[in-house]
Parts: C-alpha cells; sequence; structure tokens
C-alpha cells in the first residue's frame, strides 16, 4: 500500500566530516561513538496540505577512550512532504512527523556512507535510531518550557503554644 504522503523534494544544508589522520586508522578496531544533536523542525504550508522537514544529526567520536575514525560527522538535510489536496487532517496526524523524519534519516544515511566512502577508515553509516523516543523526548521538552514551574507548598509552622500556668502539685500528685 503506497502512502497518500510524497517526497517532493530533498535538499542538503550542510554536510561536515571530520575524520581522524590516515596514520592512525586501525581499521579492525571497534569504534565507540556519541549522538551529540539531533533535531528537527516542520514547517507547515498554511495554504497547501504541504510540509517542509529539517533533520540535523551530529555524531561525535565518544570520549570513553574508544577507538572513533571520525571525530564528527553532521548533516542537515531538508525535505518537502506533499499530500494530495483531499487528505482529511486524520490521514496527515497519522504520518506527520515520524514518517517524513524516518525517510530523511534513510536519506541522510546514505549520503554520510557516500560522503566517507572514501576515508583510509571506510564509509560511516549513521547508527539507527528510535524516532518514537526521539518525538517523546521532544514533546517532553517543549512541555517543560510551556508549563509553568510547579510551586512548592510552603509548610506552616504551627504558631507556639502559649505558656499554660503552672500548676503546683504536692508530693501526692495532688492539687
Amino acid at each position: 500500500m503506497f502512502s497518500p504522503m510524497q517526497l517532493e523534494k530533498t535538499w542538503l544544508e550542510e554536510i561536515a566530516v571530520e575524520a581522524i589522520g590516515i596514520d592512525d586508522v586501525q581499521r579492525d578496531q571497534p569504534q565507540s561513538y556519541q549522538l551529540h544533536e539531533l533535531d528537527f523542525d516542520i514547517l507547515k504550508n498554511a495554504e497547501h496540505p504541504a510540509f517542509r522537514v529539517k533533520l540535523t544529526v551530529e555524531i561525535r567520536g565518544a570520549n570513553d577512550g574508544a577507538y572513533s575514525a571520525f571525530r564528527r560527522v553532521r548533516i542537515v538535510l531538508w525535505g518537502e512532504f506533499l499530500f494530495p489536496l483531499d487528505a482529511t487532517q486524520e490521514v496527515i496526524d497519522s504520518l506527520i512527523p515520524l514518517n517524513p523524519l524516518s525517510i530523511l534519516y534513510g536519506v541522510a544515511r546514505g549520503i554520510v556512507a557516500a560522503s566517507t566512502g572514501t576515508s583510509p577508515a571506510g564509509n560511516f553509516t549513521l547508527p539507527v535510531v528510535d524516532f518514537i523516543q526521539v518525538l517523546e523526548a521532544k514533546q517532553q521538552a517543549e512541555r517543560a518550557l510551556v508549563e509553568p514551574p510547579k510551586k512548592r507548598k510552603r509548610r506552616s509552622i504551627p504558631a507556639k503554644a502559649e505558656p499554660q500556668a503552672e500548676k503546683k502539685v504536692n508530693g501526692t500528685g495532688t492539687e
């Protein structure tokens, strides 16, 4: 079954690759990387059911003492996604933002692999990403910006009790 959403075009805004020196290449060594940035923006066309999606991905060599053939790999990629004019909002909501992000990430993986293919360390493939987790984290961060901080309840400090008049008690326990 084909999707009503179509990828009209993609364009590359930025790609940066910083590889280690050729003398430091260790092809058989396991490599360690960390996801430094994974972000996106979605712009909706006000007149047509169309969206422009910007995806930013940056991977850096991990600072854990392990080997990394690439110090940094960064890509910023845009895609324009179109829907038929008769597409319902329900259909659009079921596809945006998860599908465009997954599609653009696949395109980004291919571009990065091709761009790094002539490196002495061999090509670099962006790791697989769980975009459901990415979306949940971004929504949570946006809610934190919108919601005012919760006020802490002040504990009421009981007023000091008035000193009671002392009763004199004789040795028998009676007054």
